[in-house]
């Protein structure tokens, strides 16, 4: 693949005959990608990192639908609210002044998550669960967090959306602390690394055997 089609924070179409085409744009981490029965795309995309020349604090992630030719605010752009505001000022960074003249308009997300959420990969929920037509997004929660200092830790687990309104709810989350580090368990680290971030030391070995349990039901694993 030739370094002619611009190929930074955007999804791409490969033709069978090799041609790579922008489909869209201005996304900072399109994460994870998923169809729906109408062949229509949707895309996680984790926020900013409160670390490095363009540190943001407090980025929320997002969910958005993939519309061709549509642009989705990054690097100038947190959702629909430009990073100017004062709500994403960090003593971290030294600006965070706009990078592109004149942009197109955003599109807006379907939803927005809580900072650190870190929405990852995802699928149309199977009939078998009886969730109707809702995307099941897996949560990676915190660890520790990398980047940045929380008044609240965020767990790790899988949430069920509605594509229409937004809304969206816990389907399976962790019952014990979040995300289990060498921090959190006590251990003795050093803690923070050249730009200020948090080191994520270790998983706990057992937690994808006994770490979830499922929202309203009475049998916890």
């Amino acid at each position: 693949m030739e370094g002619e089609t611009p190929a930074s924070g955007a999804v791409h179409r490969l033709t069978p005959d090799g041609d790579v085409q922008v489909v869209a744009e201005g996304l900072r981490n399109p994460y994870g990608l998923a169809l729906d029965e109408d062949r229509m795309m949707y895309a996680t995309n984790p926020g900013y990192d409160d670390r490095g020349v363009r540190a943001v604090k407090d980025s929320p992630d997002w969910l958005v639908a993939v519309f061709e030719g549509a642009w989705y605010g990054w690097p100038d752009y947190a959702g629909t609210e430009p990073l100017t505001a004062e709500r994403f000022a960090s003593e971290r960074g030294e600006s965070r002044r706009p990078l592109i003249e004149n942009p197109p308009e955003v599109t807006p997300p379907v939803t927005s998550f809580p900072p650190h959420f870190s929405p990852m990969k995802m699928c149309l929920a199977p009939a078998a669960f009886g969730l109707g037509d809702r995307l099941m997004i897996v949560i990676f929660g915190d660890a520790a967090p990398l980047t940045s200092d929380l008044d609240e830790s965020v767990a790790t687990g899988v949430v069920t959306l509605n594509r229409l309104s937004g809304e969206y709810e816990w389907f399976a989350k962790d019952r014990q602390q979040p995300r289990y580090t060498a921090e959190r368990a006590g251990v003795q680290t050093d803690n923070r690394c050249q730009t200020g971030c948090r080191r994520q030391q270790l998983v706990h070995p057992g937690f994808w055997s006994h770490g979830f349990y499922r929202y309203g039901s009475k049998r916890h694993t």
